[in-house]
C-alpha cells in the first residue's frame, strides 16, 4: 500500500516505481547501483512521460505505467533541466557515457514508424501477483490499439517474460553486448479496432 501521507499522483507514480524496480538490472546500472536514486530516477521519468507521453495509473492506483511516444520527443528547456538533473544528480557525469551507449544499443531496434515505448510499469510490491499489473497492461494495449501504434519495451529480468508473452508480446531481439546484463527486447504489433 502506498504511504498514507501521498495524495498526489506524481508521488503515487514515484512510489510505486520506486519500489518495484529496487532489484531492477537496467535502473541499477544508471542509478550506479545506489538505491536512494531511483525515486529521483522515477521522478525524471515522471516528468518526461508528462511532457512526450502518459501515464497511467489503475482505478485501485496499486499499478502505474509510463509509456513515451519517442517520435514527439522535441526540445525544450524544461526535457533540458530534466535532462541535466538526471545527469548530475542520478547518473553521475562520469557514467553518463555508460547511460546513452545503453540508449543508443535500444533506439537501434526501435522502428521507423510512429510507437509507443512502455518504459515502466509497477505494481507496489506489497500488491505483486493480484492480476493489477496484468489489468493496467491490458489497458495500455487498449489505448495503443486505438491509436494504431506498436508498443516496444526492454526488459533485464527473466520473470517478466511470460508476464509479457501472455499479454501478446513477442521477444525480438536481445542485446547481449555492451551491457552487464541481457537486455531482451519485446513488441506487440497493433491490432486493428475496427
Amino acid at each position: 500500500m502506498p504511504r498514507p501521507e501521498i495524495f498526489n499522483d506524481k508521488d503515487l507514480v514515484i512510489d510505486i516505481l520506486s519500489s518495484s524496480f529496487k532489484e531492477n538490472k537496467s535502473v541499477n546500472l544508471v542509478v550506479g547501483g545506489d538505491n536512494e536514486k531511483i525515486p529521483a530516477l522515477m521522478s525524471y521519468s515522471y516528468e518526461m512521460a508528462e511532457l512526450t507521453g502518459k501515464i497511467f495509473i489503475s482505478e485501485n492506483r496499486k499499478a502505474v505505467g509510463l509509456i513515451l511516444f519517442p517520435r514527439k520527443k522535441k526540445f525544450s528547456f524544461k526535457s533540458f533541466y530534466e535532462d541535466l538533473k538526471l545527469a548530475i544528480n542520478v547518473i553521475g557525469l562520469r557514467r553518463v557515457p555508460t547511460i546513452l551507449k545503453r540508449e543508443s544499443l535500444i533506439k537501434k531496434h526501435h522502428p521507423n514508424e510512429p510507437f509507443m515505448h512502455l518504459w515502466y510499469i509497477g505494481v507496489n510490491p506489497v500488491d505483486s501477483g493480484k492480476g493489477y499489473g496484468g489489468m493496467l497492461l491490458k489497458e495500455i494495449i487498449e489505448f495503443a490499439d486505438k491509436k494504431g501504434q506498436d508498443i516496444h519495451l526492454e526488459t533485464s529480468t527473466k520473470r517478466n517474460i511470460n508476464f509479457y508473452e501472455n499479454h501478446g508480446f513477442e521477444n525480438f531481439a536481445n542485446i547481449d553486448t555492451g551491457l552487464p546484463y541481457r537486455l531482451m527486447l519485446f513488441r506487440r504489433r497493433a491490432k486493428s479496432t475496427i
